[in-house]
């Protein structure tokens, strides 16, 4: 489990540590911050951030859309545009990014909030479709799982997770040091996951098979806890486990 990353692109400093400051008293990690485009798309391309603040009017050749426009040809991440503007030009032109949030200058922290929730949101929701007898509380992006406890996300990384089991229409996600519990069922989590480091051992548990210390024919072991192979996925198991 660990704090979201931000990259902050802004070329106002006094702008840009309110915003820092902002982020941190939500909880969240300020990776590093940008004033051009160029400083920006090669700090996404070091660092990896899991979301991008994006100042549209930025100083130098690009601004933030052109920016957000290569970013993502390149790397998709979730970006929240900033701007002292609204007019509709600047907004036909930035909508054409499709970027995850939008927020107009001034802001107050609350705004700041909801707009990292909804760009989690829509990126996750990008490429798979939502189960229609739930509204998660979390979200499957790249490499993790975004994760809301108190009003703010933390990121769990997939690498993290050793097992996931049913637990009636939620499932909980187990870690080296902690369980978390998922407003999604596993059949949905197994799905918008589609990962191919986790199989199913029964009908109520997947495995992440690079976290399995020893495996026999009806039972594995990660650290100290066993887990049962069922007979329907004993083959499977193997099969999967041994290709991946």
């Amino acid at each position: 489990m660990s704090s979201v990353r931000i990259l902050v692109v802004e070329n106002n400093s006094i702008v840009a540590e309110d915003i820092i400051h902002s982020l941190n008293d939500l909880g969240y990690e300020v990776i590093e911050k940008a004033k051009t485009a160029k400083d920006a798309i090669e700090a996404v391309n070091r660092l990896q951030p899991d979301i991008i603040l994006m100042d549209i009017n930025l100083d130098g050749e690009m601004d933030g859309i052109e920016a957000a426009k290569r970013i993502n040809e390149k790397t998709p991440t979730p970006i929240i545009y900033l701007t002292a503007y609204s007019d509709g030009k600047t907004f036909e032109r930035a909508k054409k990014t499709h970027p995850h949030a939008y927020i107009v200058k001034p802001f107050v922290e609350k705004d700041l909030n909801l707009a990292i929730d909804l760009a989690i949101h829509n990126f996750a929701h990008q490429t798979l479709e939502n189960d229609p007898d739930i509204v998660p509380t979390e979200h499957i992006v790249k490499d993790a799982v975004f994760l809301k406890i108190d009003k703010k996300f933390i990121k769990i990384p997939i690498k993290d997770i050793l097992y996931v089991e049913a637990a009636r229409s939620y499932c909980k996600v187990r870690t080296s040091d902690k369980d978390f519990l998922l407003t999604m069922n596993l059949h949905a989590f197994e799905v918008k996951l589609n990962h191919p480091n986790f199989i199913r051992v029964s009908r109520s548990c997947l495995v992440n098979v690079t976290r399995v210390d020893s495996f026999e024919k009806h039972k594995l072991q990660i650290g100290e806890i066993q887990i049962n192979i069922s007979k329907a996925y004993q083959e499977d198991f193997q099969k999967r486990f041994l290709s991946v």
